[in-house]
């Protein structure tokens, strides 16, 4: 790992300078300097002392802790000393980013190891020698379910272990009774992984069989029954399959290193997370749409904070299979990939949908995430709009509707009422949750303006009368131009969340049936039945070119 990765893993999100004293929060596993931690508590419980009482007679306000990066409720927290150690070590070997002596005592002034963080949390003691775990609580933002035990070390000859049962009180049931389920499997490896992922893991040279692009690091596709190893661009288009109309189901994964292992499951589509194991391993949490790329389009949590998601409707979901370890890793470690093959042959169809599949590959709703306002602090219900930046808190903050317009009332009132500046002075996103927690909608996107060499002038261009801007559309085909970068396949990078792995060169990317919106007309080129009209638009937070016979405009 790059130290300027190991840097950003090992920085405060409060005081953004390297961890002191690290304090994780029990709940949502996210840490803070513990002096940062504590002042940040303290402040949420001032704030609730302050504010005014209903009535005379009613109870006194009642404090609420939650995590500054993600708004999690916090209820216990426990310092960090695997982390303290790895501060540490990176200070050995950058001495400059160390803080001053004083800067170490005015901290420990505030928090010392062991020291409650929450007020009136109590002291605990520990061990320097002792291990951060997380089994002795249950987040509250996870869905209510029970749990497989973990998988044991097996002594038989299959390398990849016994598969865990499945929960008997899970809301992931299988399609069909086993007797039924084993019938029809047939000649498939039961509980191992598919062979073809088991002979990938010893090759690290590979290229796309359609387009010939090496994809030894990148994430790629292959179907299971073809072998037929592609780009995730040339698997879209229908060429990672001999029968592309029969009912072949792919696999996406990614070969990484340190140690050598295959990921497999879900990846997000803006920055290639893996959103399988991510995290904390047991609870991945990543938001999905049934619209774009035809009810396959999967964006991490970090990607939709940042704005860089679609505007359609899309719904939170929730890792709850014990995580996988060993060199194929994820859904397809496990036995949900024969699962997910029953579900194919008995449907006649792999037009199967988003929920069904990520049921079937050990994902459920998770309908318990609050959001909550960052001025008020207070929880805004789910069929309440309210309003997003993508800028303040790294894309957190989040802002109802009563506070927008109590401070505009304070600032002397908004002269645009379409627009919905921040404090900061960003523009703001108007979501709402449909009514439902774990629920993410845009209603109204920021307005996102074209570069300078697009044309606003209603003047016509070699005869043909310019497009009056801006308009919206929807894809009709999906639009996937080569990356500038032609090594982007050979170098092995770490996840980066909320961060474009590729430069397209200013052209835009997108899936069917994607919703394009800020749409003007750039140029053309050619003529005759050589003429393309090249648009500019915007989609999952970038702006960039496409051919108009992408996309059908709706307004």
């Amino acid at each position: 790992m790059s130290t300027s990765v190991m840097e950003k893993e090992l920085t405060c999100s409060i005081c953004t300078d390297l961890l002191y004293d690290p304090v994780t929060f029990l709940d949502c596993l996210h840490t803070n300097c513990g002096s940062c931690a504590k002042a940040w508590f303290q402040s949420l419980s001032n704030n609730a002392a302050n504010a005014p009482v209903a009535s005379s007679s009613a109870a006194p306000n009642v404090a609420k802790y939650t995590c500054p990066v993600c708004r999690a409720t916090v209820r216990a927290t426990k310092h960090n000393p695997t982390l303290q150690s790895l501060v540490e070590d990176f200070v050995a070997r950058n001495p400059d980013k160390d803080r001053t002596k004083e800067e170490k005592e005015a901290v420990r002034k505030i928090y010392t190891p062991g020291s409650g963080v929450l007020p009136g949390e109590t002291s605990r003691q520990f061990s320097s020698s002792s291990s951060f775990t997380s089994s002795s609580f249950v987040p509250p933002s996870a869905p209510t379910v029970a749990l497989p035990p973990r998988r044991q070390a097996s002594t038989n000859a299959n390398p990849w272990g016994t598969p865990p049962p499945r929960p008997q009180n899970s809301r992931i049931q299988p399609p069909h009774p086993p007797q039924a389920r084993e019938s029809r499997r047939g000649s498939l490896p039961g509980s191992s992984p598919p062979p073809f992922l088991s002979a990938l893991f010893n090759t690290t040279e590979q290229s796309c069989a359609h387009c010939q692009k090496r994809i030894d690091f990148a994430t790629r596709c292959c179907c299971a029954q073809c072998n037929i190893l592609t780009c995730c661009a040339c698997a879209r288009e229908g060429h990672c399959c001999r029968e592309p109309n029969s009912n072949h189901y792919l696999i996406v994964h990614r070969l990484r290193l340190n140690p050598r292992h295959i990921q497999t499951g879900w990846f997000c589509d803006v920055c290639e997370t893996w959103c399988d194991n991510s995290g904390n391993e047991t609870n991945a949490y990543f938001w999905a749409c049934e619209i774009c790329d035809n009810g396959s389009w999967v964006v991490c949590r970090t990607c939709v904070s940042k704005g860089n998601a679609c505007t359609h409707e899309l719904k939170l979901y929730s890792n709850q299979r014990p995580p996988t370890r060993g060199p194929i890793r994820g859904s397809m470690g496990q036995n949900y990939w024969s699962i997910y093959t029953d579900l194919v042959r008995n449907s006649g169809t792999t037009n199967i949908s988003l929920n069904t599949r990520l049921n079937a590959f050990g994902y459920i709703r998770a309908m318990s995430l609050q959001i909550q306002c960052d001025n008020c602090v207070e929880a805004i219900p789910p069929d309440h709009s309210y309003l997003h930046c993508t800028e303040c808190l790294d894309g957190h903050w989040d802002m109802c509707m009563n506070c927008w317009y109590t401070m505009t009332e304070q600032l002397g009132g908004n002269d645009e009422e379409s627009s919905f500046p921040c404090r900061a002075g960003h523009q703001m996103a108007l979501l709402t949750q449909n009514g439902e927690y774990g629920t993410h909608r845009t209603i109204q996107d920021i307005r996102h303006d074209p570069p300078d060499y697009v044309s606003r002038s209603p003047s016509s261009d070699n005869g043909w009368p310019r497009m009056l801007g801006p308009k919206t559309a929807v894809a009709i085909k999906g639009h996937w131009p080569e990356p500038q970068e032609s090594n982007v396949g050979t170098v092995w990078r770490p996840d980066a969340p909320g961060e474009r792995p590729r430069d397209y060169g200013g052209l835009l990317v997108f899936p069917e049936k994607a919703e394009i919106t800020d749409i003007w007309v750039a140029f053309t080129e050619g003529d005759g039945l050589d003429r393309v009209e090249y648009l500019w638009g915007w989609y999952s937070g970038i702006g960039g070119l496409f051919p108009r016979e992408c996309v059908e405009f709706t307004d």
